[in-house]
């Protein structure tokens, strides 16, 4: 029965296994309403290392956008990444405004969080791009 069992979840989920195989950039999660608040990795190895457990966006009074992305090491040993956002306009197309890489240490088991502010003020819209640090 346990057999029968093992199997059935098998054949449910190794399609899916297979089926996530890619060249190139990862997506790694979508925040928010639509496309415009997203998060990418650009190795997919780090989605087995980091997860994103929260993002949120703020217009400042001077209208610059903010944007701040909760990171959190799943491993037991140290990860290290770096972080850069592009900012777009209400149309996600980019505007040229994208930040210098922020190197990102993330201790075991612990969180981070990612803040980036726009200098244009005519963003509307993100992606925060992570890769792995290069040491």
């Amino acid at each position: 029965m346990k057999r029968f069992a093992l199997l059935a979840a098998f054949a449910i989920f190794a399609p899916a296994l297979f089926a996530c195989r890619h060249e190139g950039a990862y997506a790694g999660r979508s925040f928010g309403e639509g496309e415009t608040e997203t998060v990418y990795l650009t190795d997919r190895s780090l989605s087995r290392s980091i997860a994103i457990d929260a993002q949120e966006v703020a217009q400042l009074p001077n209208g610059a956008l903010q944007v701040r992305t909760v990171l959190r090491n799943r491993r037991d040993e140290p990860v290290y990444v770096e972080c850069s956002t592009e900012f777009k306009n209400a149309n996600n197309i980019g505007i040229g405004d994208v930040t210098g890489w922020q190197f990102i240490s993330l201790q075991p088991r612990s969180s981070v969080t990612y803040t980036s502010i726009s200098t244009a003020t005519d963003a509307a819209a993100f992606t925060v791009h992570i890769r792995p640090a290069s040491q």
